[in-house]
């Protein structure tokens, strides 16, 4: 069947369906993929609470005292209470990493057991590492094996364009924007990578010192430490990205708890592509679950594997097959800021008045917000508003100059970032220079601007190329202020 009926298929199967794929879709190219244990369970992987259950049953056959703690805790998903469990016992003596770690070194995963879910997982490598999002090439996973790395390198045996990835996990994060590793693909590991057992987040204390977490992981709200490096960095990917939960079930851990407190400091709308639970309980848990982490779900039929590519291929191809009506973006984003259900009023009888009230507002707000004006005969200057910058306005100046023109920042974002680095050490240079050359930016021979050149006709592309570098390289400073 081909992904146009399938997409058919999945509209029909809930009837918000159609207008969140739309959203995504509208969202793509700020959109990171979080991958869970649901997208490689079937290439021969347990999931950790299976894992955890089947350690204990192998090594505690006769302690049924200790199996039942461990089964309430995955039942009441504290499961890093259950691995606390197993590891102060005397078989492993602190020492579960080492049975995890044996666990995923005896087996490698089985890429032909599940050929869509494969199909789905290259058509993702392949859109972030080709198109990069927002400036950075990034799959995050909460998973410990190694089936994104196995995938990249099935396709570097077929394709004559290698795909030149590297791996990070909490031991290793702090070299995530190393000048060497820029242009690279990158997958992010929050909670470790099983080739380096000391890095695996597996008990409660691990899991707290992994974010710098002072309370019991059972709160209700996970209160965390901006000064732990790896905190910094999923602070960073949840405030100014889309987040598309892929093989998560959304239900309540310290992981999902952790991400609904940053969420709601983003910048952006989440997704979550889910199976539908069969009980009415459960939806509507899940679906206030989701409201909480500022997150879109999309529905699918539980284990429809094809759903899921369909949905992929029509959101991260860069030429969709099929030409799909999509919701308004501004008006989804306008609404999911201010608390608004759009999934509900877009549908209402009064769906065209409602729509042209609020694009008024919208309209209203960015007038507001975005300004600009002429302020000498061959220069003028257009402000926004700009994520984590003092006073939260930056400016751009539009330029002409021996009859071409160029956009500058004039210096503002050196200046800004000189506040952090010396900007005199080589390796710090060389590193800004290869994000500016990325967007096709670079900095002004004679000043600290940085600067593109553009004409009236793509002025606009342009203004996107110099934005983006610049938010990129202030992002840079979650990591250090």
């Amino acid at each position: 069947m081909n992904n146009i009926r399938l997409l058919e298929q999945i509209f029909d199967f809930d009837p918000a369906n159609k207008k969140h794929i739309g959203y995504l879709k509208s969202d793509i190219n700020r959109t990171l993929p979080l991958i869970g244990a649901g997208m490689t369970m079937s290439f021969g992987y347990l999931s950790l609470n299976d894992l955890v259950s089947a350690l204990a049953r192998e090594w505690f056959p006769n302690k049924p005292e200790a199996l039942d703690i461990i089964k309430n805790a995955i039942e009441s998903n504290t499961i890093h209470e259950a691995i606390d469990t197993l590891d102060k016992t005397e078989y492993f003596n602190g020492h579960i990493q080492s049975a995890v770690e044996e666990y995923f070194t005896k087996r490698q995963p089985d890429l032909l057991a599940n050929r869509t879910r494969f199909n789905s997982l290259e058509k993702i490598i392949n859109r972030i590492n080709s198109q990069g999002t927002s400036g950075t090439q990034l799959i995050l996973t909460t998973n410990y094996d190694n089936v994104i790395e196995c995938v990249i390198n099935e396709m570097n045996k077929k394709n004559r364009t290698r795909i030149e990835y590297d791996v990070f996990s909490p031991n290793n994060m702090q070299k995530l924007f190393d000048r060497e590793i820029v242009d690279k693909l990158k997958v992010l590991k929050f909670h470790g990578d099983y080739n380096d057992k000391n890095s695996l987040v597996l008990t409660s204390e691990s899991f707290k010192a992994n974010y710098g977490i002072a309370e019991s992981l059972d709160s209700a709200d996970i209160k965390i430490n901006d000064c732990f490096k790896v905190n910094k960095i999923l602070r960073k990917m949840v405030g100014n990205h889309s987040i598309l939960f892929l093989g998560s079930s959304l239900k309540e851990d310290p992981f999902i708890k952790l991400f609904r407190n940053l969420s709601t400091s983003s910048m952006y709308q989440h997704y979550a592509i889910l199976p539908k639970p069969e009980s009415d309980n459960e939806v509507r848990e899940l679906l206030t679950q989701a409201i909480r982490m500022n997150t879109l779900v999309i529905w699918i039929k539980k284990d429809n594997y094809d759903w899921i590519d369909a949905i992929v291929e029509y959101v991260f191809t860069l030429s969709s097959f099929s030409t799909l009506p999509m919701a308004n973006p501004i008006i989804k984003q306008y609404s999911s800021r201010n608390g608004l259900d759009i999934s509900e009023s877009i549908e209402s009888e009064n769906m065209v008045e409602d729509n042209e009230v609020m694009l008024e507002k919208v309209d209203e707000i960015l007038k507001r917000k975005i300004s600009l004006a002429e302020i000498a005969p061959n220069k003028s200057v257009i402000s926004f508003p700009m994520y984590k910058i003092d006073g939260g306005i930056y400016k751009i100046y539009l330029i002409s100059e021996d009859g071409k023109f160029y956009l500058s920042d004039e210096g503002a974002t050196y200046a800004e970032l000189d506040k952090i680095f010396e900007l005199k050490e080589p390796d710090v240079v060389k590193n800004l220079f290869a994000i500016l050359k990325q967007y096709g930016c670079r900095k002004h021979q004679s000043s600290n601007a940085f600067t593109i050149e553009c004409t009236l006709q793509d002025i606009h592309v342009k203004m996107s190329y110099l934005i983006q570098a610049i938010s990129f390289m202030l992002n840079m400073k979650i990591f250090y202020v």
